[in-house]
């Protein structure tokens, strides 16, 4: 799919009186001469994905149906494309962004998300803390505090980043209902709009409102060399796509399932700050995350 902007210019007879030229209106057209066109941070984050895979896929010159296949050739054009251009993929909802930057290896390189992502992830945040303020750091399960099963939760899975985290006063935001422990109702699942792309984090708040969001960027059935962890389901899906079991689908979602179960992507780290009006600021990630890693489904 290809996107144009209407460019207004006068008739040749009123050449003379013709107003000055939109320079940002030109950018789309220049094409090689003033660089590939980026749009707005979160431009076509509420257009349907497939059309944002679709057109991300074909500014990078690749063919969508050899690419849904694991073509290399197709893959390398990509990766090639926003290695050079990570700016480019600004412009699409967060899960095509981040996976065209796993794809690249440039991870936050030129990083920037739309306000309206912004107050999406601040509304998520809210609805998993509003319902711990004021609990108890209690080892006790408690049904009418959250927080005390939260704690409980992370002390069985012997998890003591995810209890540290919790001293501190951050916020695990979750999305996964199948993980146990308290789980607000954010989102479900693959219905919740962020839900593949920051997954499951924690969010830092802040005195002014804010809060910091950490991530990491990665999918637990990809190679262990690429920080997969569920090797089975690896092993399952790439006998699944070597052998065809998998089928031919355009699901640009089982072409990213390929792609990440077959080596290809690096994981990166994420964070940023949000703020109450969705404003976000990237800040550079620090060394070393939590020791909480959650995964991509």
């Amino acid at each position: 799919m290809l996107r144009f902007i209407d460019q207004d210019g006068p008739e040749l007879p009123g050449f003379n009186n013709a107003p000055a030229a939109n320079t940002g209106k030109l950018e789309q057209n220049l094409g090689d001469v003033a660089g590939p066109w980026a749009g707005k941070p979160g431009q076509f984050a509420n257009s349907w994905l497939p059309l944002n895979a679709l057109d991300a896929v074909t500014k990078a010159g690749a063919n969508p149906l050899t690419l849904s296949q694991g073509n290399p050739n197709d893959i390398r054009l990509i990766a090639k494309y926003y290695k050079a251009n990570p700016q480019v993929a600004n412009q699409y909802d967060m899960a095509t962004n981040f996976f065209l930057r796993y794809i690249a290896g440039v991870g936050t390189q030129g990083l920037q998300l739309g306000q309206k992502d912004g107050q999406n992830i601040y509304k998520m945040i809210k609805g998993s803390h509003e319902p711990i303020r004021g609990g108890k750091a209690s080892m006790k399960p408690d049904a009418s505090d959250p927080l005390s099963q939260l704690y409980v939760h992370y002390t069985d899975k012997g998890d003591s980043g995810g209890l540290a985290r919790l001293a501190k006063g951050h916020v695990p935001v979750r999305y996964n209902y199948s993980q146990g422990g308290y789980q607000p109702d954010v989102g479900r699942g693959q219905n919740n709009p962020l839900a593949n792309s920051l997954g499951q984090f924690w969010a830092e708040p802040q005195k002014d409102g804010s809060y910091i969001v950490s991530d990491k960027y990665d999918f637990k059935w990809a190679p262990g060399s690429k920080g997969g962890t569920d090797t089975k389901t690896n092993q399952r899906l790439n006998k699944a796509f070597t052998s065809g079991e998998a089928g031919f689908s355009l699901d640009p979602k089982r072409a990213g399932s390929r792609m990440a179960a077959t080596g290809h992507g690096t994981p990166f780290s994420i964070r940023f700050q949000v703020f109450p009006d969705g404003r976000i600021k990237i800040l550079g990630t620090p060394n070393t995350l939590s020791d909480l890693q959650l995964k991509k489904k």
